[in-house]
This record gives C-alpha cells, structure tokens and sequence, in this order.
C-alpha cells in the first residue's frame, strides 16, 4: 500500500512540474511573415501569473525599420503556450512605406523545448492573425492577410549576452 502511495506521489509531482512551465522574462527571435521572405524580429516581455500570461510584443520589420509595441495576454495549457495581441501601445512607421498602415495582431501557440546541442530554451510553434489593427485611427479590424507561419524565440539572458557581446 505504501509503495503505491509512493508511486502515486511522484507521478503527481512529476505532472505538477510539467504544468508548471517558467516561461516568465524575455524571449528574442524571428517570425517569418510573408511566405516566410521577410523575418520580422519579435521580442516579447512576459510576465506570469500561475497559468495565465500578459505583457508586451515588439516587433520590428528589418527592411524599414517600422516597429510597434503591443499588449498581449496568455496562459498555458498544458504543454501548449498560447499568446494573443490585443492592442498596439506604440509604433512608427516609415513616412515612405504607403501601403503598410496596419499591424497584424496575432495568436502565437508553441511549447517549450531546451536545445540539446546549446541548451538554450526554445519557445516555438506557429503564428496566425485573424485582425488587425489600424495605425490612422486605431480601429481593430479583420484581415485579408491571414498568412499563418511559424516562430522562434530564444530566452534572453541579459547576463550571458553581455559575456557574448564582450566576446566580439
């Protein structure tokens, strides 16, 4: 009976920590938008609370340097993160970019995995937009651009960045 106990014990535990991902900080990376030709750089800053997630999303267009800052929440569910912009706090926008006045506002979903090779935390999975919100008036609206791609996020460790840097 004892050894059954035992068992039941770790297994618990064993499921508790699986649930319990520590996804709390910085994640830095790329998502690929446009038939995956143009890599955005994406940064989120999450904070967590148990299962549930919010924080901000920047994300940068390397061509032009257009950039906006936006809210998102989250939560985890089992293994599977899910992320969801709300709104845009901030962005610019290139005077000469005339056609791009808008930010997709996405659903990140993806897991966490440790890279056996480097051992860095990975955060990746796929990307959609179903809105998207207008930079002229601020109004949220559906898309047409519903091209779904995929994402990867490294955690940024201020620390060890500042030993890479140094290292250059």
């Amino acid at each position: 009976m004892m050894k059954k106990l035992n068992s039941a014990l770790v297994l618990i535990l064993f499921s508790v920590g699986l649930l319990a991902q520590d996804v709390a900080g910085i994640w830095v990376g790329e998502l690929p938008q446009f038939d995956d030709s143009l890599p955005y750089l994406l940064e989120l800053e999450i904070v967590q609370n148990g299962d549930s997630l919010s924080g901000t999303s920047r994300i940068v267009n390397p061509e032009n340097i257009n950039w906006a800052l936006m809210e998102f929440t989250g939560v985890i569910k089992e293994d599977e993160i899910v992320i969801v912009e709300h709104n845009v706090l901030e962005n610019w926008i290139a005077p000469s970019c005339l056609t791009r006045k808008s930010w997709l506002l996405k659903e990140l979903r993806g897991s966490l995995t440790i890279d056996k090779e480097t051992e860095e935390e990975i955060f990746s999975g796929r990307w959609f937009s179903e809105r998207r919100w207008v930079n002229v008036n601020g109004y949220i609206l559906p898309t047409t651009i519903r091209r779904p791609g995929r994402f990867v996020l490294e955690r940024y460790d201020p620390t060890e960045a500042d030993i890479k840097e140094g290292q250059k």
